[in-house]
């Protein structure tokens, strides 16, 4: 039998809804965001302070960029979030026609490309019909619509040799394999991988359905529920 995971708190945040820890390798510091009461925080383990940026809407994800600060998805489209200074700056919204939704979880590839798909914002009441969709925001900040058709977008990883890109519709309680081709970022043959929850679709609220998700050292992909 293996022994009990040491689990820690390393921070009590007490925040609303804690997501997205991302890991700076260079600045030894954490990253993660407060989807509902908005801000971007960055955790400094080495002294346990926790600085927070605070923001006016909701947001879904972020990725740290190499040339500073962070390109985050929120409500309204993609923005850049300057960490001198605090200033944020819209990207482009591509689902400006459609204020119910918002943007949710989201990841960067391999070659910096940014990924993020959108969810109805009013999440306790989730649509009748699918009308989210997932977009791949390039570095030359062209934005492009990847796939439709979900309810919730979320959880996106890659294997290990960059074949397949793995994504979720936490709503449907589906996980989804796609062929991936990391020199051009085009994703074809979605595929259901995986099945995390059987109930009627959309599922009811409280029933387990995947979030975030990543590639474990040895292949296997991890998701939380």
């Amino acid at each position: 039998m293996k022994p009990a995971p040491d689990i820690k708190c390393v921070l009590d945040a007490k925040a609303e809804l804690g997501e997205v820890p991302v890991w700076c390798p260079i600045e030894q510091a954490l990253y993660w965001i407060d989807s509902e009461e908005p801000a971007l925080h960055r955790f400094d383990p080495a002294s346990g302070d926790d600085r927070a940026w605070p923001l006016a809407e909701h947001i879904g994800s972020f990725a740290l960029r190499e040339q500073g600060g962070v390109v985050a998805a929120m409500n309204s489209g993609f923005f850049f979030i300057d960490l001198e200074s605090g200033a944020v700056e819209q990207i482009t919204d591509p689902e400006a026609h459609i204020p119910q939704n918002g943007f949710n979880d989201g990841k960067c590839d391999r070659r910096g490309r940014f990924w993020a798909g959108t969810a109805h914002i009013d999440y306790a009441n989730p649509p009748a019909e699918p009308g989210a969709a997932l977009y791949r925001l390039d570095a030359d900040l062209t934005c492009h619509k990847m796939d439709d058709g979900f309810y919730e977008a979320n959880t996106l990883a890659w294997s290990m040799d960059d074949s397949i890109m793995y994504f979720g519709d936490s709503n449907a309680g589906e996980l989804f394999a796609y062929d991936f081709e990391i020199e051009t970022g085009a994703i074809a043959n979605r595929r259901l991988f995986a099945r995390t929850a059987v109930a009627e679709i959309p599922l009811p609220e409280g029933t387990p359905a995947a979030d975030g998700s990543t590639i474990y050292a040895e292949g296997f992909l991890w998701s939380c529920f």
